[in-house]
């Protein structure tokens, strides 16, 4: 028997009592007393053993929750430090509640808006996208929906106005087959693309420079063949007279030959100038640059009966490169003076100048013989001469193209032929404001 019945066979005994003479009815009773006393001190061992056991692991769970809560906590200080430290932005978008999980500080320093204003207007990273690129984003909506992570390259105008490039990476997340959230990667590419169009615009006048390089080689051997095939075959002539007035007259178109060339190479000389020496920035006073350049023409005999006009409005310091300047203005006022048109009586060139803070309008307005119309836009090509009755390299209009392009200017030209050419120049101030 158990513990119990081993108790009350004890008091039995105490009481003189022997247990073979108590009725089996008892004895059975006690005997399933003590079976059921036994089954319930195994059952509260067994709870008590449970309960320990639960105790325990809860002290164990409670402990791993509150190391992997502090892990957590350390991984999320670390990634908050790393998304604060990187140039990248990382941004989470719930499209089902239309709000942002997450956005990284990169965002901030990427679109130049605050976390706040991007999670007051959610819509505020498609209003800043340039109005050009939006497009870029209906294409990549209809590759999201499929599943297809993106990658996008767009301008946007940050809250300053300025332009910047980015870079999106753009991964799609699906709840039952329905797109709930888009996790993003944005990166600022502005100095890649700035270099990227740099480089093109370097292979474009590179392209440019060889082509030019090749017309001015075959243009410039022809161009200083001429006046020298004209010298020899003058010397042989001259050679050959017998009295001296012939041979002056040989000696004089000579002369006329050397002065050609002369003019040629000065415009070559120009032209190489122009591209490989450096832009100056000098104040300008246009009254004095002119009076500069008439001064020498004026001792030409194709300046006689020419009435040159100058109306200059100059308002504060105009800054440029006065050389190139000089040069441009000498090609075309020459320009006006060689292409005189000998039937009229009066000749004139007007020269009209007007300086503002930004730049410089000019306009150089003769009554010469004029440029016919089929004839007008290829006037400013590398030897092209639209009269070529007129001596002359062919250099002279291409070199003023050449030089406005180089400082930022323009040049358009009006002609009707027989009544005389006008051309515009604006000329940007290099130290407005």
């Amino acid at each position: 028997m158990g513990d119990l019945n081993k108790l009350l066979s004890d008091q039995i005994k105490d009481f003189s009592i022997e247990q073979s003479s108590l009725p089996d009815d008892f004895l059975r009773l006690l005997s399933k007393i003590s079976s059921t006393y036994d089954t319930f001190e195994k059952d509260q061992l067994q709870k008590e053993t449970l309960v320990s056991d639960l105790e325990n692991q809860k002290l164990n769970l409670e402990s791993r929750l509150q190391k992997e809560s502090e892990e957590l906590k350390l991984t999320k200080n670390e990634l908050n430090r790393i998304f604060h430290v990187v140039s990248e932005g990382f941004y989470s978008r719930d499209l089902i509640n239309n709000r942002y999980n997450y956005l990284s500080a990169g965002c901030q320093k990427i679109y130049g808006y605050s976390i706040e204003d991007f999670k007051n207007n959610v819509n505020l990273w498609f209003e800043v996208i340039h109005p050009d690129d939006r497009y870029i984003i209906d294409r990549d909506n209809e590759r999201l929906l499929t599943g297809e992570s993106i990658n996008s390259e767009y301008r946007i105008i940050l809250k300053d106005k300025n332009i910047r490039w980015i870079e999106v990476s753009v991964v799609p997340v699906f709840t039952d087959s329905k797109l709930t959230q888009v996790d993003g990667i944005i990166k600022n590419i502005t100095e890649r693309k700035l270099a990227e169009q740099k480089l093109e615009d370097q292979n474009k006048e590179l392209v440019k420079t060889n082509s030019e390089l090749d017309r001015f080689v075959y243009s410039a051997s022809h161009e200083l063949r001429s006046p020298l095939t004209s010298i020899m075959g003058l010397v042989t002539l001259a050679k050959l007279q017998d009295t001296e007035a012939e041979k002056n007259k040989c000696i004089n178109l000579i002369e006329s030959c050397v002065a050609s060339l002369d003019g040629l190479i000065k415009d070559i000389i120009e032209y190489s100038k122009n591209s490989r020496v450096d832009i100056e920035h000098d104040e300008i006073s246009f009254s004095n640059l002119l009076e500069e350049i008439k001064k020498p023409l004026s001792y030409s005999i194709e300046t006689e009966n020419l009435n040159i006009q100058l109306d200059i409005e100059q308002q504060g310091i105009f800054y440029s490169d006065r050389k190139r300047i000089a040069v441009v203005l000498n090609n075309l006022i020459s320009n006006a003076i060689k292409y005189y048109d000998p039937d009229k009586a009066e000749r004139f060139i007007h020269i009209r100048i007007k300086t503002g803070t930004d730049e410089a309008k000019i306009e150089i307005i003769d009554n010469g013989l004029g440029i016919p119309e089929d004839k007008l836009n290829k006037i400013f090509q590398m030897f092209y001469r639209a009269n070529s009755s007129i001596t002359g390299s062919g250099l002279g209009l291409y070199i003023v193209k050449e030089i406005l392009d180089r400082i930022g200017g323009t040049v358009t030209a009006e002609s009707e032929f027989g009544k005389g050419s006008a051309f515009s120049l604006i000329i940007p101030n290099t130290k407005a404001g």
